[in-house]
């Protein structure tokens, strides 16, 4: 073999091999990416005009692509607005037609990861983004009108504090009725309460709202709260606030010992999902 043949050769596999490592250097620069469904649905049967999607992470925005114009089904019907790749990772908002809406979604490589946007007026609700199937099954029940929201209220805790609707978004909230004169049920939801402090995450906000306004003022809600070692929020207020803020959850006020024992669990969207009637097993 000649010089000249060996030169050659060395040249040509240091040429490929030099080919290789760009190429591969490359992939690695191309983020990994996941499958995205975007599905719409609405209130009431609607129409959407055509519209971008972008979402948005800490990189900042991504285009996921386009739509044209189309008609919304009913929740919770939806409708399939296209299937595509984005990088894997979190993003905190999503884009269409002017409107950037909030939301929690991660985007991993192996699934199939999907995105609900609701529609109201042909336009996306404002905070009408719910991404990951146990977000978009929530979203389907919410905008179907299938979870009862709770109503805008304001109360007073144990510290003669305001205790409103904004003090609870975002977190699970356990909900008791209950009164300090009551010597029946009262005390085991203070003693389950107390067992569930000490096994919960301190996001999970435990709340006890008197049905008793004439008695229960905020010194005597503080009282208490001290008497039995209690960690967690007491409320009060005027008999009508109280009365309005019971009423979806069928409790009337009460000044006697006897009172429907009522324990509801609301989500960090401020949907009531579960209510519980009866005495607790501590």
């Amino acid at each position: 073999m000649t010089r000249r043949i060996r030169l050659n050769r060395w040249a040509a596999l240091v040429v490929a091999t030099g080919v290789a490592a760009a190429v591969f250097g490359y992939l690695l620069l191309i983020p990994a990416r996941g499958e995205v469904l975007l599905l719409l649905t609405a209130r009431q049967a609607d129409r959407i005009a055509a519209t971008s999607v972008d979402l948005h992470s800490a990189q900042g925005w991504t285009g996921m692509g386009s739509i044209p114009t189309r008609a919304v089904p009913k929740a919770p019907e939806t409708a399939e607005a296209f299937t595509t790749r984005v990088p894997i990772g979190s993003y905190d908002r999503v884009r269409m037609a002017g409107v950037s809406m909030p939301v929690a979604f991660i985007v991993r490589k192996d699934l199939l990861n999907t995105l609900l946007v609701g529609i109201s007026g042909g336009r996306p609700i404002p905070d009408g983004a719910y991404g990951g199937s146990q977000a978009v099954s929530l979203g389907l029940n919410k905008l179907s009108g299938q979870l009862k929201a709770m109503l805008p209220f304001s109360l007073v805790d144990q510290f003669g504090r305001n205790f409103t609707n904004a003090h609870i978004a975002g977190h699970d909230v356990l909900l008791a009725a209950f009164h300090t004169s009551c010597r029946e049920t009262c005390p085991l939801i203070a003693g389950l309460f107390l067992q569930l402090r000490q096994r919960l995450p301190p996001s999970v906000l435990l709340v006890e709202v008197t049905t008793d306004p004439t008695e229960d003022t905020p010194s005597v809600l503080l009282d208490y709260a001290g008497r039995i070692g209690a960690s967690w929020t007491f409320a009060t207020a005027d008999p009508q606030t109280l009365a309005a803020f019971w009423k979806p959850f069928d409790v009337v006020l009460s000044t006697s010992d006897v009172h429907r024992s009522t324990l509801a669990l609301i989500d960090g969207h401020g949907y009531i999902r579960s209510v519980y009637r009866g005495v607790p097993d501590v």
